[in-house]
C-alpha cells in the first residue's frame, strides 16, 4: 500500500474550495456581460474530474469516502449553479441574478468550513441547520463537549448570514474574573469602579451589525444573567456607571459543553434566559462519531503544519490505521495537538503510537474517566502545544544560525514577540550567539 500523501491532497481540496472556485461559480451564476453561461459549469467539472482522479493515485483503497466527500461538494456546487441559471432567465427584471449571486457569495464563506461541516453525515445534518438558519437573527446555542468544533460552527453561522461583512466577537465567559466580566460584555464609563480611568465600549458595541459568539455562557454568574436576558430582549443596554441607553444591532450565538439541563435544576442558571438562548439548538457531535472525517482533519492539520514549520512530514500507513482506531476523547482539538507534535518533532509518530498503546492497556471505567476529564485533556494539549512550539522555535533558531531578526521574519511574528518566546521556553543561544 503506499503512503498516505495528504499535503497534496489538502492542496487538491484547498483549491477546490478557493476563491478561484467560486469566481468561476459567481460568473457561472450572473456571467461576465449580465448572462449566465452553462459552459462555464464545464470548467468546474473538468476540474473535479482531475481532482478525483488525483484523489485516486494519492489514497490507498480504504480511504475512498474522502472521494466521495469531493464529489459531494462538486454536486452540491452544480446543482447550485443550475438553480441560479434557471432563475435567472425566468426573471429579465435582473432580480433574481442578484439573490443568486447573494446566495453563491453567502455560500463562497460557508466554502472555508466545509472541510468540517462535510465531513460527515453527522456534520452535513450541522451543516444544513446552518443554512436554514443563514437568513435569521434567531439566536443560537451550540452544544457539545469540549473540543468538537463548535468555534468554527459558529463562524459558518456568521460566515453564512447577512451579518458576514460585519465583526464577529468571541468572548470567553470561563476566561473573564468574574468581577470584570460585566465591564468586558457591556462597557464602563469613566469613573465607574476604581482603576476606570477612561470610558471603555464593551464587547456588544464592538459586535453592532455583527455576531457575538458567547463561549461557555455556563459559567455566567446569576447577576448577570438577568442583565444578558434583559438584552437579549431589547437589544439595548447601559455601560457599567453610566445612564445612557446604547442600541445594538446584534446576532447572537452561545455555547457551552456542560449539561445546562442540570445546571437548571441546581439553580445556577436563569430558566428564562434558557429558553431565551435555546431558539436554535444546534448539537456537535464528538469525533468518534464521525469516524468518516478523521483523515480529511489529519490532512488539514498536517498540511497547515507543514507549511507552518517548513516540513515535509508524511503519515505512514501504520499511523493512519492508528488514527481510525484512536478513541479521540479530547476530540478535534486532541487531534490538531497530535498532528501539530508529529510534524514538529522526530518521533512524533512514534510517540502517538505510544499514546495508543497505553490507552488500549487502560481499563473501560479508567478510559472513560480520562476521556470525560475536560481540565485533564486541556492540560494535556496545552502542554503538548507549549512542547511543539518549543522545538519548531528552537529549530528555526538553528537554521539560523540564531539570526534573531531573520527567525522573526520565518515565524512571521515580531521582534518582541521573539524574544519573549524564547525567554518563555528557556531557550539560550550557544556562547558564540550570545550576542547575535
Amino acid at each position: 500500500m503506499r503512503p498516505f500523501h495528504p499535503h497534496r491532497l489538502w492542496g487538491a481540496l484547498q483549491f477546490f474550495n478557493s476563491e478561484k472556485f467560486w469566481w468561476h461559480n459567481s460568473r457561472a451564476a450572473g456571467g461576465r456581460d449580465g448572462g449566465g453561461k452553462v459552459d462555464d459549469l464545464s470548467v468546474l467539472g473538468d476540474f473535479f474530474a482531475e481532482l478525483s482522479s488525483a484523489i485516486s493515485k494519492d489514497l490507498s483503497p480504504d480511504s475512498s469516502h474522502i472521494v466521495a466527500w469531493t464529489r459531494r461538494r462538486w454536486t452540491h456546487a452544480q446543482g447550485r449553479m443550475e438553480d441560479a441559471l434557471s432563475s435567472d432567465r425566468s426573471d429579465q427584471n435582473g432580480r433574481s441574478r442578484t439573490d443568486a449571486v447573494t446566495k453563491i457569495y453567502g455560500e463562497r464563506y460557508l466554502a472555508e468550513y466545509s472541510a468540517l461541516l462535510d465531513g460527515s453525515a453527522a456534520m452535513r445534518t450541522v451543516r444544513v441547520m446552518v443554512e436554514n438558519i443563514a437568513d435569521t437573527d434567531a439566536t443560537v446555542l451550540l452544544r457539545g463537549e469540549s473540543g468538537v468544533g463548535k468555534d468554527l460552527v459558529a463562524h459558518a453561522i456568521h460566515a453564512a448570514s447577512r451579518r458576514c461583512n460585519g465583526p464577529f466577537i468571541k468572548v470567553n465567559c470561563a476566561a473573564i474574573p468574574r468581577e470584570l466580566l460585566e465591564s468586558e460584555l457591556f462597557g464602563h464609563e469613566k469613573g465607574a469602579f476604581t482603576g476606570a480611568h477612561r470610558r471603555k465600549p464593551g464587547q456588544f458595541e464592538y459586535a453592532n451589525k455583527g455576531t457575538i459568539y458567547l463561549d461557555e455562557i455556563a459559567e455566567l454568574p446569576l447577576a448577570l444573567q438577568a442583565k444578558l436576558l434583559h438584552v437579549l430582549q431589547d437589544l439595548r443596554f447601559s455601560r457599567v456607571g453610566g445612564h445612557g441607553v446604547i442600541d445594538v444591532d446584534i446576532r447572537v450565538v452561545a455555547a457551552t459543553n456542560r449539561d445546562l439541563e442540570h445546571a437548571l435544576t441546581r439553580g445556577d442558571f436563569r430558566e428564562d434566559l434558557y429558553y431565551r438562548l435555546n431558539v436554535v439548538e444546534i448539537r456537535i457531535p464528538p469525533l468518534r462519531e464521525r469516524k468518516e472525517e478523521i483523515l480529511i482533519l489529519a490532512a488539514r492539520f498536517l498540511a497547515q503544519f507543514n507549511q507552518q514549520y517548513g516540513r515535509k512530514k508524511q503519515l505512514s500507513p501504520e499511523t493512519t490505521a492508528r488514527l481510525l482506531e484512536y478513541s479521540w476523547g479530547g476530540n478535534v482539538r486532541e487531534m490538531e495537538n497530535i498532528i501539530r507534535r508529529m510534524v514538529v518533532l522526530d518521533d512524533g509518530e512514534q510517540a502517538f503510537e505510544n499514546l495508543v498503546a497505553r490507552r488500549g492497556q487502560m481499563g473501560p471505567s479508567a478510559l472513560r474517566s480520562s476521556s470525560l476529564s475536560a481540565e485533564g485533556l486541556r492540560e494535556i494539549a496545552r502542554r503538548g502545544a507549549q512542547e511543539a512550539e518549543r522545538k519548531a522555535l528552537a529549530n528555526v533558531l538553528e537554521r539560523v544560525q540564531w539570526n534573531r531578526a531573520e527567525a522573526a521574519r520565518i515565524l512571521k511574528v515580531s521582534y518582541k514577540t521573539l524574544l519573549n518566546k524564547i525567554t518563555e521556553c528557556q531557550l539560550k543561544p550557544p556562547p558564540s550567539r550570545q550576542f547575535g
